[in-house]
This record gives C-alpha cells, structure tokens and sequence, in this order.
C-alpha cells in the first residue's frame, strides 16, 4: 500500500475525530484500491460478456448483441485508460477528488450498459436464459461490492441501475416467475447496499488506522531523537564546569605540594560554590519529566534575569580564569521575564560555553540587554566568529555545524538547535550576528509581557489541564504556584491580571490565600477565580466565606471550556 507522508491534527476541521487532511489521505488510499481493481474485473466481466453474447446469439436479433458488445467494450476502454493514467500520479500526492469522481462516473454508466441487456439481451420466451442472466448480473454486482467497496458510493453506481433494470423488465414480463424475480432482485439491491456499507466501514477503519500508526511511529522517532538530543545537551552543558572543577583542583593540588598553600582556602571555596551550582544544573537537565515526555514544556516564572544570569555565569567562570576571559554581566538590575527558569537558564549557559569556547584566551564575554529590543538579552564575544557557509544552519538539527573551539574544544553541535526550540516554546527568537574573525553576538528575545495569569494548584495534571485550556481561547502568559506560599512569592515579583487558585493545598491552601491576598493593599484588588473540585451551593458556608472574600468566581473542576473561559475573559 503506497502512503503520502501528510501531518494532521486531531480534531482540527474535525469529521467523526477524522481531520481534514486525513480524510484526503484516506480517499487516496480507497482510490488506490478501486482503481487498482480495474484489470481484474473488466477483463473476467469481459469475458463474461462474450459468453452472454454467444448464448443470446440465437435467442435476440443479432443488432442487439452487437450493440450491447459495443457499449461493454467503450465502458472497459474507459476503465483502462482511468486506470493507465491514474498509474502515472500514484507515487506523488495526488488530489482525489477528481479521480473520485471519474472512478464514479465510469461505474455508473458501466451499470447502466449492463443493466441494458435485461432489454438487449433479454429473451421473451426463454426462462432459462433470462434466470442465466439475472444470476450473472447479481454475481456482478456481489463481485464489484467486494472489489469496489473501498470506495462507499461505487458499489451501488453499478448495482442500482443494472440491477433495478432487470427488477423492471422481469415486472414487465410479467407471470409468477417475472413477479417474484422482480421482487427478489429489488431487495438484493437493498442487501448488497448494507453489505457495502459495511465493507467500507472496515476498509476505511483499517486504513485510518494505519494513518494513525504511522503518525504515532513518527512521533516515536521524534521521541526519541530529541532524548538523544537532550543527553547530548546535558553532556555539553556538563562539560565546562567540570573541566573547570577539575583543573582548579590540580592546580590547588600541586600548591599543596609545593607548601604553597596560600590561595588554597580561596579555590577550594570557589570548588565547593561550583559544585553546589553543578549539582543544582544535574537536577535541573536530568528532569524524568522531560526526558520521558521528549517533549520541551515551559513552566513559566517570574525571574530576575541577571540573577539567572549570575548563576550561569559562577558554572563556567573557573574554566573561563584558566583560559583568561573575563565575563561582565550589564544586564540591568531590575529586569524581569517571565520563562521556564531550568529550560531559560540551559539556553544561558549554552550560549556562555559557547561564547567560552570560541573566544581566543584574553577575550571578553558580555551579557547586556539591547537599548532598542524590549525582552532582549545579547551574549556577545570578541571570539573567532562563525563562519558565512555555515551561519545560515546553525540552528538547524539536520546539518552539522559543529566546529573546533581557540583551545581544540569539541561540542555536539546540538547546543544551538536545542536552545532554539526551547525559546521557541516560550514563543520567543534566538537570532545572532557574527563577523568571521571579530566576534559574535546572540540575542534572545521573548514576547512583550501579556496578560498575566497565575494559577495555583497543587496538582501539575490540573494546572495543565487550565493552562491547555486557556491558552487555545485566550493570549495570556502564564505562571504556575504549586501551594499559596509558593503564589505569595509570585505575586511580590510580578502582579498578575488575574489569580486561578484552588482549595485544597498543602503548606497555605487557597481560603488562606485569598484572605492574605485581600489584607494586603497591594494585592487586593486582583481577581480571583476558584476552581474546586466539589463546588459550594449559595448559602453554605463555604460559599458564603468565598464571596465574603472577594472571590469573583467559582468554577469546578475538571475544568470545561465554555465554563471556564467566559470568566476567565470577563475579568481580564
């Protein structure tokens, strides 16, 4: 079976679970076996058509038989050229409405011309032969619902007018055997069309079920490569530091046996202060989520960008002092993002090691944010550069790009496809400009803050379940709060539009931080939105106490859309 390699989305322009574009592949696929049915059936049906012809030869004027031969013949050449031609589109995408309908048209009048012999070829006197022909034209029409059902129309474009053609011209012979054959091919007509219908439904379940196979094996493959990516990463991210570690701890080693002791305290502080970092980055790449799913998630937080930045910069400053690059942070004070922290601070320390590794020993790295790109943080180093040829795909996972750094350094050329995805799902752009020979600069660039949700639950299944929800029906950026203490400390950093929080919390659950939000003047007039998974009657208590504290809505969980996002949007 030949298959066309066309992506789809569940539900999108849905018919029965069925997408658009899967519905024309799945047409293609009924066309292929229909139309790859037409050697078999017009040469065995041609056969059969001359057979007819010399038993009726005797029994009809001779015109008639020579007629009806001529139709039998333009419908089989038809047929064949449909499927000669059809042949020269099948290993390209081919569009099957088309063929669909010239596939019909064919059937169709093929029924017609050999419901024409119940008149051509049809004896008046001969109950045999009119049985012989009733029998074969019911063996037809079985036979092409077998062969034809792939597609639902065509079996009964042959059938009902070859069929009822006869039903008609055994009524009109009249007598109990003209009756009663009239009558039995009428309600043969009605079983071979549920019997088509059935046929079809099993074809077309099997074939959307091979689809959908192939899109889950694809999606295994991209699974798959991206864990390959992600260990690659984790290793390249690994690397500096720990040559850093390893090369401060020699050096403190060898003072050590020299008696010259002096700058020991102070290495191996800085040791201790990295490794605390390291681990910390361990924890952080190795997350089983990720590395189970495959899939890149941002979790977004309200960060202080030079902080992060900070931090990144302690993990690769020892490997950075053995090669003598200094690094200066001009990243503002007061700065702030919203970003998956883990996944924010890879692409930082990526693009650090990086800068690192192609800076001639004595260079300069440097962190600033662009005057005129708001969200916009540029790494720049006065390094070796990128070359032209290879510029263009450096964030591409297909072509390598990987290149050897000033001091023999080796990377896996992942580092920046990787980092492009991660911003990308954060809906932002990594973009650079680099001089071959001067130095290259990185500016990752994030949207303009929108309008900020928080949602407060202690269960990550039900914060993405709201957040899946309102980001198909509303542009928002979102942050998460596993517990009230977690959402108060959100909530100092960055004031959001709206708070979605639940009830049941452990360490501060959400009655309490509501009233704490509403004690504090700064807070007080945020919206809050309850979503609990048993909600409270007018009158209760419960209500009654959530209303007291100035909550503005309540809607239970799990969450449905047309009850969630009304709200939602009301009070943005």
């Amino acid at each position: 079976m030949k298959t066309s390699s066309v992506s789809y989305q569940n539900g999108a322009a849905a018919e029965n679970g069925v997408s658009a574009n899967l519905r024309q592949d799945i047409l293609r696929e009924q066309i292929l076996l229909a139309v790859g049915q037409i050697p078999m059936m017009q040469v065995s049906s041609y056969i059969v058509a001359v057979v007819l012809t010399i038993v009726s030869w005797n029994f009809v004027p001779h015109i008639n038989t020579i007629l009806w031969m001529i139709l039998v013949t333009i419908v089989a050449m038809w047929r064949f050229y449909i499927f000669f031609s059809f042949k020269k589109v099948t290993d390209s995408i081919f569009d099957p409405y088309p063929w669909k309908k010239g596939f019909m048209l064919s059937t169709l009048i093929s029924g017609i011309f050999w419901g024409a012999s119940a008149f051509l070829l049809f004896p008046p006197n001969s109950i045999g032969l009119q049985s012989l022909l009733v029998l074969v034209m019911c063996s037809l029409a079985a036979t092409t619902t077998v062969s034809h059902s792939s597609i639902k129309e065509v079996p009964m474009l042959w059938t009902f007018p070859a069929i009822l053609q006869y039903s008609y011209r055994c009524f009109v012979e009249g007598g109990t055997f003209g009756h009663t054959i009239s009558i039995l091919s009428a309600f043969y007509v009605i079983v071979v069309f549920v019997y088509s219908i059935r046929v079809n439904r099993t074809i077309t379940s099997s074939i959307t079920l091979h689809f959908k196979n192939l899109d889950l094996i694809e999606e295994l493959k991209q699974v798959t490569k991206l864990k390959d990516q992600y260990i690659s990463i984790v290793s390249h991210d690994l690397r500096s530091p720990m040559i850093g570690v390893y090369q401060l701890m020699e050096h403190t080693l060898e003072n050590i046996r020299k008696g010259e002791n002096d700058d020991a305290p102070e290495n191996l502080s800085m040791i201790s202060t990295t490794l605390k970092s390291l681990v910390r980055l361990i924890d952080e790449l190795l997350d089983i989520s990720k590395l189970k799913t495959g899939k890149i998630t941002a979790v977004k937080k309200t960060i202080h960008l030079k902080v992060i930045a900070e931090e990144k910069i302690m993990l690769i400053r020892p490997a950075a002092d053995r090669k003598g690059i200094s690094i200066s942070n001009k990243i503002p004070e007061d700065m702030m993002i919203r970003a998956d922290p883990v996944l924010y601070g890879g692409v930082l320390n990526n693009l650090l090691s990086n800068a690192m590794k192609f800076t001639h020993p004595g260079g300069q790295i440097t962190l600033y944010a662009p005057e005129d790109r708001q969200s916009c943080i540029a790494v720049a180093d006065n390094g070796k550069g990128i070359s032209p040829q290879i510029l263009p795909d450096i964030f591409k996972y297909e072509v390598k790009t990987t290149s050897i750094g000033t001091n023999g350094e080796k990377g896996s050329g992942l580092g920046l496809p990787f980092c492009m995805d991660i911003i990308k799902a954060h809906r932002g752009n990594v973009t650079v400009k680099s001089r071959f020979g001067e130095g290259t600069t990185f500016f990752v660039e994030l949207p303009l803050f929108t309008k900020h949700i928080l949602i407060v639950d202690d269960q990550e299944a039900h914060r993405r379940m709201m957040k899946d929800v309102i980001e198909k029906r509303i542009e928002a950026d979102i942050t998460e709060a596993e517990d009230g203490i977690e959402a108060m400390k959100e909530v100092a950093i960055s004031l959001p539009d709206l708070i979605i929080t639940d009830l049941q919390m452990p360490n501060m659950d959400g009655m309490k931080l509501i009233k704490s939000l509403r004690e504090d003047d700064r807070f007080s007039k945020i919206p809050i939105i309850v979503a609990t998974s048993s909600l409270p009657k007018p009158g209760h208590d419960n209500y009654n106490e959530l209303k007291t504290a100035g909550v503005s809505d309540i809607v239970i969980k799990p969450v449905v859309e047309e009850n969630f996002i009304p709200p939602i949007k009301r009070l943005l």
